[in-house]
């Protein structure tokens, strides 16, 4: 939904390296960093329906738990398919993403990319096609293109 303009605590993530950081460094205008967080390091999901336990969230309040769970929508579409997304959000609405992250200690690795390696970094991005035209699909997708890469 924030792709869209709509406010979420759903943060975003991919399973993809390579797709991770070309969003790192398509708009960046200085060095730009890729976050890594170990998926093993967060909150058992195994048996939760977090469609429901999130509408229940919202609705009344409940199951507020300080864990930061990861999961992929039942409802998905051709972008986040594409993205290899992943979701990464708490049920507790009261607390901050980067509290519970510090607070439950979560595995995290952060990669500074240098600006000066953006030429070759798009070059190679490019060359196995992981670029806004692959990664957005349709007449806004190739807009992006054309625009990051004209001019």
């Amino acid at each position: 939904m924030q792709h869209y303009g709509a406010p979420t605590r759903l943060l975003d993530f991919t399973r993809s390296f390579w797709i991770a950081l070309f969003f790192a460094f398509e708009e960046a205008e200085s060095d730009c960093s890729v976050v890594a967080l170990d998926p093993t390091s967060l909150g058992d999901k195994h048996g939760k329906n977090f469609n429901s336990l999130l509408r229940e969230n919202i609705e009344q309040g409940k199951h507020s738990n300080n864990s930061l769970y990861e999961d992929v929508p039942f409802y998905t579409n051709e972008r986040l398919a594409i993205q290899k997304g992943t979701f990464v959000f708490s049920l507790n609405l009261d607390r901050t993403f980067h509290d519970l992250l510090i607070q439950n200690q979560k595995v995290v690795t952060q990669l500074i990319v240098p600006d000066t390696l953006f030429p070759q970094i798009r070059e190679k991005l490019n060359s196995f096609n992981c670029n806004s035209r692959v990664l957005f699909p349709g007449i806004d997708g190739y807009a992006r293109y054309f625009r990051n890469h004209t001019g």
